[in-house]
């Protein structure tokens, strides 16, 4: 599997390895390929010091983890490292969220209020340490 990784020297070289690795049911080097595509975003971020937009992968999430709205019992599940899969289709998460206060849910109910499912920590709180202020 190393030697897959050690071949990507580009965030786009390692999720095209991510995306070849799931479409052969090898979600190990998918995973991986993943991380380091993290990785590398991170790295970028350190020399810029722009905060990038929200990703799953770098707060420590893999592709099909939940994220849930404890109060309200809605989950989504990370589909990419930026996008979501909700009720059958991709989304990023300010439209979802939209789509939820557009149900009728509060501001207050919804926003900065996702949770990772597997560690019960706040959403905002993984990325703060993936990429702090």
């Amino acid at each position: 599997m190393n030697n897959y990784l050690d071949r990507c020297k580009t965030e786009q070289d390692c999720l095209n390895l991510a995306k070849n690795a799931r479409d052969r049911n090898r979600n190990d080097i998918a995973d991986a390929a993943n991380l380091k595509a993290s990785l590398i975003r991170q790295e970028e971020f350190k020399k810029t010091g722009r905060r990038p937009d929200i990703d799953y992968h770098a707060c420590g999430l893999k592709d099909g983890d939940l994220i849930y709205l404890p109060d309200l019992n809605i989950d989504a599940k990370v589909y990419t490292h930026r996008t979501l899969l909700f009720e059958g289709a991709e989304i990023y998460i300010t439209p979802l969220e939209e789509k939820l206060l557009d149900r009728g849910f509060t501001r207050k109910q919804v926003v900065a209020k996702w949770r990772i499912k597997k560690t019960d920590e706040l959403l905002n709180d993984a990325y703060n340490k993936a990429y702090p202020k």
